[in-house]
């Protein structure tokens, strides 16, 4: 994307990180948000960022939970060593592919190395007896064959703690998808995307999207909520609203082209059971009051586990 001169290279300050820590702090005291879990990584590896342990350490002041994603290919001794000190609630390492000449044409970068400061990585959270657990992927797409999948469990199985996981992860990506897009035509099964109640993503010029996949789209006035520095929080709330407006009324815009809307993880009822009104403005919620949501969200369990065993 920066070669393509779609995105710029750049770092954030240190002093402007603090000021977006504190305000995104403040904006989950607003919403209520008692423990709201902070993702230091969207575009970008954090581990590129020359103060990224200060950041963490900043962090750990204002959020309770704190996770972080990294590709481990800057994950040297020093600074494994560093990071196993911080408590983590989880750690993604994201191999991707574990096979040398794939990886090296997906990710651009050395395998070898990589699957090295993995393990050095795993070995030195025994050491440190750091909180948290672990999670290590590769997606679940045709780069990574069987003997490869067979391979990724057999290398680090034997450095993993009880909790940590191995995780065979879905692919999702931005496409043209027409298919896609027929299907929201034809049909309002479509609902509104889950992460537009689960997320919010601040880039490094402190702008605000409603997921981390829209910071990776062009600039598109759909998706932009605002900045950190120059936009009210009623006005980043109302333009949030705006758009969860829009996709119940199946307007997804530039979201046509997001395959997580496709495997959308929330709204899997008919959307006539859902209280559009308070669902725009605040939670999810569903119609009949305290009834209803003890019906619908057991129903909603029941559908997402009988999901995951069609899927296996």
């Amino acid at each position: 994307m920066i070669s393509s001169g779609i995105r710029e290279a750049k770092y954030v300050s240190l002093d402007k990180m603090k000021y977006y820590i504190k305000k995104v702090k403040l904006m989950t005291l607003v919403c209520g948000i008692e423990e709201p879990l902070v993702l230091p990584v969207g575009l970008g590896e954090p581990l590129c960022h020359p103060q990224i342990m200060d950041i963490l350490k900043y962090m750990e002041m204002f959020f309770k939970r704190i996770s972080f994603t990294t590709n481990a290919n800057l994950l040297n001794t020093h600074m494994a060593k560093e990071l196993a000190k911080i408590k983590l609630e989880s750690i993604t390492l994201s191999l991707s592919y574990f096979n040398e000449q794939n990886y090296l044409l997906q990710c651009g970068l050395d395998f070898n190395r990589t699957v090295k400061n993995i393990i050095y990585y795993l070995k030195m959270r025994r050491e440190e007896k750091s909180s948290g657990l672990a999670v290590i992927h590769i997606f679940d797409n045709n780069l990574n064959t069987e003997q490869d999948r067979h391979k990724f469990k057999e290398t680090f199985e034997k450095y993993l703690r009880p909790n940590d996981v191995l995780n065979i992860r879905q692919y999702y990506e931005l496409v043209d998808n027409d298919n896609l897009k027929t299907k929201l035509k034809k049909r309002n099964a479509f609902r509104p995307c889950y992460q537009l109640w689960q997320q919010l993503t601040v880039d490094v010029d402190g702008n605000l999207f409603p997921c981390c996949i829209a910071v990776w789209q062009k600039r598109s006035a759909y998706l932009e909520l605002g900045n950190l520095e120059k936009t009210s929080l009623s006005d980043i709330f109302g333009k949030l609203s705006k758009i969860r407006a829009m996709q119940f009324d199946n307007e997804f815009g530039v979201c046509e082209n997001c395959e997580i809307l496709h495997h959308n993880e929330e709204f899997w009822l008919p959307s006539l059971l859902y209280d559009k009104k308070k669902c725009i403005s605040g939670n999810i919620e569903y119609k009949m009051g305290t009834i209803g949501k003890v019906i619908f969200s057991r129903l909603e369990s029941l559908m997402k586990r009988l999901n995951k065993r069609v899927m296996n």
